[in-house]
């Protein structure tokens, strides 16, 4: 089980929420507190076992490379990043920021490469563009790189540009 918070929660409430989870079943809890308390986060979760994955401080490669140190998951949208060369660390896991096909073919081909976690990614928004007619891909349990061919991608970008 994943836990996110959004970066909503207060201090108190963080702590509260870190003692409740203490011996649960708990994956992560993202991005508890808000971004530019990433530091406070460490020391208040230091002393419990759930992990302390980072979402909203991670919207940009530069913020990515300033937090690859980090002890949890690093929660990453691929579409807010764009194109990238080099190794982002072995702690990452992909999430969705309401993709289209395109986008959400090249989400996919960039965490075939990047995501080195056995981890499930959040693209559980790419359901929200099933019927807007840009969605081509299999939405379920398991997404993959390369189930939608670049002729099938090419034959809906020429048939919405017609429409």
């Amino acid at each position: 089980m994943r836990l996110d918070a959004n970066g909503s929660l207060s201090e108190v409430d963080f702590k509260r929420w870190l003692e409740f989870l203490e011996g649960r079943p708990v994956d992560y809890f993202e991005q508890p507190l808000a971004v530019g308390l990433e530091n406070r986060m460490l020391e208040i979760a230091e002393p419990f076992t759930t992990a302390v994955a980072l979402d909203e401080s991670v919207a940009s490669f530069r913020s990515l490379r300033n937090w690859r140190h980090w002890p949890g998951p690093l929660i990453v949208k691929p579409g807010l990043l764009g194109s990238w060369a080099g190794d982002l660390g072995d702690q990452i896991i992909g999430s969705s920021i309401f993709e289209t096909s395109f986008g959400l073919e090249a989400s996919l081909l960039f965490l075939e490469r990047s995501q080195k976690l056995d981890a499930a990614i959040g693209f559980d928004t790419a359901s929200f563009l099933e019927n807007d007619g840009w969605n081509i891909h299999d939405l379920g349990r398991t997404m993959a790189s390369r189930s939608v061919s670049m002729d099938q991608l090419q034959s809906l970008w020429e048939e919405k540009l017609g429409s």
